[in-house]
């Protein structure tokens, strides 16, 4: 139950993440994807939407990703995997930390992380993010051969978990790499 309650303020906290979360991760080591483009600080042009976004490239072909929240003056630090699969980039992101100010937020007790998972595509300085769509994963999971595991939580939100192992997720994300993603969020790098 605290997982769950958990998935609602981790929601709420990041523009990134859409209504659904996933106990998986959809990378495995071997797929690593190197992005220095990606590297950056950038923003988005649309006052209702995430104010920056710090892009830094770790060790072991992880990236870390800052999201800072105007409105709320939060930082979640996110631990990120790139990946391909098909023609398409996805990046599964896990939070690592999250503090208002200097001061540092612990998840609930017994709470464990989800993984976030997005698509991307960079196109100069521009970076085009598409977030797990609640309307579009529920339209999607009605049609015949849809083979995700998930479970919905019953608190207010109705956030989903997707509880498929690694290998499904990516193999219904490579046969159906747009279904469940709703509208793109454009962010513009900052020079």
């Amino acid at each position: 139950m605290q997982r769950f309650c958990f998935v609602a303020i981790l929601l709420s906290v990041s523009a990134l993440a859409g209504c659904a979360s996933s106990i998986a991760p959809i990378y495995t080591k071997a797929d690593a994807v190197d992005e220095p483009a990606l590297v950056g600080n950038w923003s988005s042009e649309k006052s209702d939407e995430l104010d920056k976004v710090r892009i830094g490239k770790d060790k072991d072909g992880l990236y870390k990703v800052t999201i800072h929240d105007q409105k709320s003056g939060t930082d979640s630090v996110y631990d990120t995997h790139l990946l391909k699969l098909q023609d398409a980039s996805f990046a599964d992101l896990l939070i690592s930390d999250y503090r208002h100010g200097d001061a540092q937020i612990d998840l609930p007790f017994g709470a464990e992380p989800l993984h976030q998972i997005v698509k991307y595509r960079l196109s100069g300085d521009h970076l085009n993010i598409w977030a797990i769509d609640g309307d579009a994963f529920e339209k999607a999971s009605k049609q015949p051969g849809f083979t995700l595991q998930f479970r919905t939580t019953k608190q207010d939100s109705g956030d989903t978990i997707i509880i498929s192992p690694t290998d499904a997720i990516r193999a219904y994300l490579s046969s159906h790499p747009s279904d469940l993603f709703g509208d793109a969020t454009l962010l513009k790098r900052q020079h």
